[in-house]
């Protein structure tokens, strides 16, 4: 099983970045590690079992998309932040280049679908850029004035 401890906020985030924690969670977003069971994603889609650790930094995670009566198991970057539904329930927007996630990164390119149900991201650290797939099903979460993130997170992406 995942089990890194207890979910934190933004401030925390700051400090265990690049341990492999992942649990990042507000009102509004989680990371795959600190999703659980019964949780509903931004897009309406339902999370049907606590994660489970994948490989090479993925978390498994299990949506009621597809498989019939038994879902399906997705793999997905840990680190990417997830948009849950909120009671205003809205809908993220498209991603595109100069987004910055809620964990800090900017996504330095547009976003690539592969016709295979992934999703190519590529984001900016500082001098560093990192290209990921990620499932063209999960709504990723962007950084939002209502978030309420230090500003240090939202300068994050130009590196330390």
């Amino acid at each position: 099983m995942y089990d890194y401890g207890e979910p934190y906020g933004f401030e925390r985030y700051l400090k265990e970045y690049g341990t492999g924690t992942n649990r990042l969670r507000t009102d509004r977003l989680a990371q795959v590690g600190a999703l659980k069971a019964g949780d509903i994603l931004a897009n309406g889609t339902h999370v049907w079992s606590d994660p489970r650790e994948g490989g090479n930094g993925s978390v498994f995670l299990h949506l009621d998309i597809g498989g019939g009566w038994f879902g399906t198991w997705f793999d997905v970057p840990a680190r990417i932040p997830i948009a849950l539904r909120t009671a205003d329930n809205k809908k993220p927007r498209v991603l595109r280049k100069g987004d910055i996630l809620a964990t800090g990164e900017q996504i330095f390119s547009d976003p690539v679908e592969n016709g295979k149900g992934l999703t190519n991201l590529v984001l900016a650290e500082g001098e560093y850029r990192v290209s990921i797939d990620v499932p063209t099903c999960i709504p990723i979460a962007i950084l939002t004035p209502e978030d309420n993130a230090p500003k240090a997170l939202w300068e994050f992406h130009k590196g330390k």
